[in-house]
């Protein structure tokens, strides 16, 4: 990777923070847990990436703030959940969450595709986690050659239920549907 900073770091710390952001938010369902989220996950520095990246190890850097932010998330969510607030009430929010930074109602399946591109941590891209197997006006079907999240979890299937909450709740605006009928393929198509 370079040893300069240029646009597509930009863009992975972007989808860092938004994920950071959801965090937040399901933050504010327990007072207090943020100290215990810090100290046992870490946290994200907050600000412009060119101001807080050691750009002698800008790869390394980044790689380090996803596994932060993916430990922060697990945590957040299973130590909720362990504390009594519901799945239900966690799914709320991060519906919500994902609502208030839904996409335009009148985008296509590739605007889509390339909007939740921009936001969803899914490694660096040179770990090549997705791949595209069929792209049309209107359907985007593509499939998770990595599972790169789930081993931040204790109950992986809670993971994947967040995700098609928060893509759902991403694209509640537009006439396009998102599903996953077999496992780590995903398709995004005109309703």
């Amino acid at each position: 990777m370079s040893a300069t900073l240029g646009p597509i770091h930009n863009w992975v710390f972007n989808k860092i923070k938004f994920q950071e952001k959801e965090i937040e938010a399901l933050l504010q369902l327990e007072e207090g847990l943020n100290g215990k989220i810090d100290a046992e996950a870490g946290i994200v520095e907050k600000g412009e990436l060119a101001e807080i990246i050691d750009i002698a190890n800008i790869h390394g850097f980044l790689q380090m703030r996803i596994n932060i932010t993916e430990k922060r998330l697990a945590l957040t969510v299973e130590s909720l959940l362990s504390d009594g607030i519901s799945l239900d009430k966690i799914k709320q929010t991060v519906k919500e969450f994902a609502e208030s930074n839904c996409i335009d109602g009148d985008t296509g399946v590739q605007k889509a595709y390339e909007y939740l591109n921009g936001l969803l941590v899914n490694g660096m891209p040179c770990d090549k986690v997705e791949t595209v197997i069929e792209n049309s006006e209107y359907k985007i079907v593509y499939v998770e050659n990595l599972d790169i999240h789930t081993q931040y979890w204790n109950n992986k299937e809670t993971y994947q239920v967040l995700k098609d909450v928060l893509i759902e709740g991403l694209l509640s605006k537009t006439n396009l549907s998102y599903s996953h009928e077999k496992a780590h393929e995903y398709v995004i198509e005109a309703k």
